[in-house]
């Protein structure tokens, strides 16, 4: 039979996230859920390598607890994994205010994002987590206190999501940002961003550094007397050249070398022709017989 939550990837494509639906997903499941509430966060404890390598196990479980064992797995990329519309073995004994003891497989979507549990989120991972929550629990119509991880479900046993940034203060305030309508990143994601240069792509910096070394770049530019200070001639440093003249030297320079370079270019073109024409004279060209000359020498005279 199909069950209930099959609106998940409908509600996480809608918040722009990747959303692979395993076969099978809809009609999968230990009977049908009642009642969904909210969504129970876990780690997976999986191997330190791969996308999702934990997969199989969210599927067809482990000894002694039957699969699926979550309802959505999330993978190290950020893609979100469908793997049960109907209710999944992941929450075991606990209990929540407003869910009750020992009843969260009814009443919580289970997600199981592949990690260690050493704390080796990756960035998309950091992105993608919060935001597929709120995704879902905007379509149940609650609020960010229904993100609940394993470890506030189960204190004395469990200890999953383990090392996320800021722990679940965090993440739920990411979970309402996302609910508020306020789909960009965090102010400090932004200027923490990594950018390359664009020509040494080796060389990657903060968003807030390439900033401050605009701004500075910005203030010298405006700075008429900073353009009038002498400095050493690289040719010869006992003469100044004022910084003025010096660009102004670059850029001839560089518009001389453009031009030579071009004409460099069109001369390879005329040789690769004029190299092409002489190929196929000499390919035009008789066979010569090959063997022994005679020569004869008129003496007579």
């Amino acid at each position: 039979m199909t069950y209930s939550l099959t609106w998940m990837p409908g509600a996480l494509r809608d918040a722009g996230l990747r959303v692979e639906e395993v076969g099978g997903w809809q009609n999968r499941g230990h009977g049908g859920m009642r009642d969904v509430r909210g969504v129970l966060l876990h780690h997976t404890a999986g191997p330190a390598s791969g996308n999702l390598p934990s997969l199989h196990t969210l599927i067809h479980g482990r000894p002694k607890l039957p699969g699926p064992v979550c309802n959505l797995g999330l993978a190290r990329d950020g893609t979100w994994y469908a793997v049960a519309a109907g209710r999944a073995w992941h929450a075991g004994n606990g209990v929540w205010p407003g869910i009750g003891r020992d009843n969260g497989n009814d009443h919580l979507i289970g997600v199981e994002a592949e990690s260690t549990g050493r704390g080796d989120w990756t960035p998309a991972q950091l992105e993608s987590y919060p935001r597929g929550v709120a995704a879902l629990l905007r379509h149940l119509g609650r609020g960010p206190g229904w993100a609940i991880a394993h470890k506030e479900w189960a204190p004395h046993r469990k200890p999953d999501p383990a090392g996320w940034p800021g722990d679940m203060d965090s993440f739920r305030d990411r979970v309402a940002d996302y609910l508020e309508g306020d789909d960009l990143p965090s102010a400090a994601d932004v200027w923490n961003h990594p950018i390359a240069h664009p020509r040494k792509p080796e060389m990657v910096l903060p968003a807030w550094q390439w900033l401050a070394y605009g701004n500075e770049a910005s203030w010298l530019a405006a700075d008429g007397a900073w353009w009038e200070r002498p400095e050493p001639s690289h040719a010869n440093p006992d003469i100044p050249v004022r910084r003025f003249d010096f660009l102004r030297f670059v850029d001839s320079r560089t518009v001389h070398m453009e031009q030579q370079l071009a004409e460099m270019a069109q001369r390879q073109q005329e040789m690769a022709a004029t190299l092409a024409a002489l190929a196929r004279r000499t390919a035009a060209l008789p066979d010569i017989p090959t063997g022994t000359v005679s020569l004869s020498i008129d003496t007579s005279n």
